[in-house]
């Protein structure tokens, strides 16, 4: 027999599963997307799952965010509206009919996480990655050889969980029974 078959179990006796053992891996557990809502002010949207990724943002209580996935008590949102990214110039024609488009005119370029806290080099974190023929929607402001831009689908942040809560779990006060 080959190393790692299952082999036959002798007549008589009773086979017990082991953990790990011809059983698939357990799979991630999956988020269902949801709407959110911030309960506090001044809530970091940040770069990454952590706070060693830089502020690219904030929310305030009421706010409401579209969570996509988890991760260790951060959430993964859809970037709300005023949250932006940077692309390197280098790879970017403007559309002449359409100036607030860009097409992208190389493969595998990456689009990295917007800070106002932090210039375009140093913006790190990588979102997403775009191929020719691509196109992105200019946000008007150049800086550092990088174009400012709306997120591409497929770009998200992070929130620190403990301070979102799913809109339909939203406190809600009772109406008066008396009227």
């Amino acid at each position: 027999p080959l190393l790692g078959q299952a082999q036959p179990a002798p007549a008589g006796t009773t086979t017990l599963p082991v953990a790990g053992v011809n059983e698939p891996a357990p799979a991630k557990a999956q988020v269902e997307p949801y709407v959110a809502e911030a309960t506090g002010n001044d809530v970091f949207i940040r770069s990454g799952p952590g706070t060693n990724y830089y502020q690219c943002g904030k929310l305030y209580a009421g706010d409401r965010v579209q969570v996509i996935d988890a991760q260790l008590g951060w959430s993964c949102i859809i970037p709300p509206p005023g949250c932006f990214s940077w692309v390197s110039m280098q790879y970017v024609s403007i559309n002449l009919e359409n100036p607030t488009e860009g097409i992208i005119t190389g493969d595998n370029v990456g689009v990295y996480a917007g800070s106002d806290f932090l210039e375009p080099m140093w913006s790190t974190s990588k979102q997403a990655v775009l191929n020719r023929g691509q196109t992105v929607r200019l946000l008007g402001e150049e800086k550092d050889d990088y174009y400012k831009i709306a997120p591409p689908q497929g770009a998200y942040l992070w929130v620190s969980t403990q301070f979102l809560l799913a809109a339909n779990q939203t406190v809600v006060k009772p109406a008066d029974p008396n009227g």
